[in-house]
């Protein structure tokens, strides 16, 4: 499931939004914030098994790290659909997921 969370926040904005969009149709999907969620409980879930890979908890606790800093309470304008198309910090997002995908065993 980690692998599934990671691979829609690689993906680029257009599917993430879809995405968004069919988890909840009737109420016009969810925010962008239901990603970090998402996320979050992935990586809680697998954070015990940090000594046989830790190059890819490296990059995990990185991504981990971008969304704390998103979440200050100061940052509320990344939430949004539109930050999710153009903010930089979006792209930071896409770019370690991207770099913790690369970096998971395959099985």
């Amino acid at each position: 499931m980690l692998k599934d969370t990671l691979l829609i926040l690689a993906s680029p904005f257009e599917t993430q939004v879809a995405y968004l969009f069919n988890i909840d149709p009737d109420q016009c999907g969810v925010g962008p914030d239901e990603l970090a969620l998402e996320f979050d409980d992935m990586y809680r879930a697998v954070d015990g098994l940090e000594p046989d890979h830790a190059a890819l908890f490296e990059q995990l606790r990185k991504l981990d790290d971008l969304f704390a800093m998103m979440s200050a309470t100061d940052n509320a304008h990344v939430w949004t659909s539109d930050a999710l198309r153009h903010s930089e910090d979006w792209q930071k997002v896409r770019t370690l997921a991207k770099s913790c995908l690369a970096r998971m065993p395959q099985f």
